[in-house]
Formats: structure tokens, C-alpha cells, sequence
């Protein structure tokens, strides 16, 4: 039954309806902002660590893996990197950190190792970066 519906049948109270139908409203935004940041992310896909197989890489850490899903590292300042042979999922589970910090409305951007190199090789010789 809608809302209306339920007010009209004296199966909730007015108040209760408007803090249902306010509850609903902040829950659509909230869901609006998460699509909205993981699409300006840059990510070259979508995915989540539940969607990695740890089964088939299992040199990777998966407590560990987890623990970066927390989000901790960034509360601690500290920063990641995935380093390993291609094919071992560095970009899946680089992704499904930063889609999870997406998700959280924490501003986020995917950028390629090749390309992140290459723009700042490019800003370098345009003297747009101040060489340290």
C-alpha cells in the first residue's frame, strides 16, 4: 500500500507518514550521491571485494584486503599501493577500495600508474609542475 493509502485507512498516523516519506526521500539522495561519486571516480569498472576470488589468488591477503575495505588506513593518513605481476588483481581490489570510499561520499579518482606518469611527465616539460 502507498503511504497515502495507509494514512487514508487509518493504518498510520500523519506524523508517522511524513517521517516515513522523509526517511525514504533521505535515502534515495543518499543513494543518488553514491552513484553519483563512484561515475565522476574515473573507475574503469565497478567492483567489490566480494567479488574478487581469493580463491584464485590465494597469495593474496585476504584479512588484510578486508581491512583496507575499512577504510582505516585513510583515518590514519596512510596510503596504499598494489604492486605484483599482471593478472593478479591489483586493479580489481584498487577499485573495489575506491568504490568503497565512493560509496561513502569520500571524494575519489582512478588513475592508471602509465597515465598518472605520462600527464606528469607532460605537466613537467610544460614547467606547469614545479619539479622537486
Amino acid at each position: 500500500m502507498l503511504t497515502i493509502e495507509l494514512v487514508n485507512t487509518n493504518h498510520l498516523t500523519f506524523i508517522d507518514a511524513l517521517h516515513n516519506l522523509t526517511k525514504q526521500e533521505l535515502e534515495f539522495r543518499d543513494e543518488r550521491a553514491k552513484k553519483i561519486n563512484i561515475t565522476v571516480s574515473s573507475f574503469p569498472y565497478v567492483k567489490t571485494v566480494d567479488d574478487f576470488d581469493f580463491n584464485y589468488q590465494p597469495t593474496v591477503n585476504k584479512s588484510l584486503i578486508y581491512d583496507l575495505k575499512s577504510l582505516r588506513f585513510m583515518s590514519e593518513h596512510k596510503n596504499i599501493i598494489f604492486i605484483g605481476s599482471p593478472g593478479t588483481g591489483k586493479t580489481h581490489l584498487a577499485v573495489s577500495i575506491g568504490v568503497e570510499a565512493a560509496s561513502q561520499r569520500i571524494s575519489t579518482y582512478f588513475i592508471n600508474f602509465a597515465v598518472l606518469m605520462s600527464k606528469i611527465k607532460k605537466q613537467l616539460q610544460s614547467s606547469e609542475l614545479i619539479q622537486l
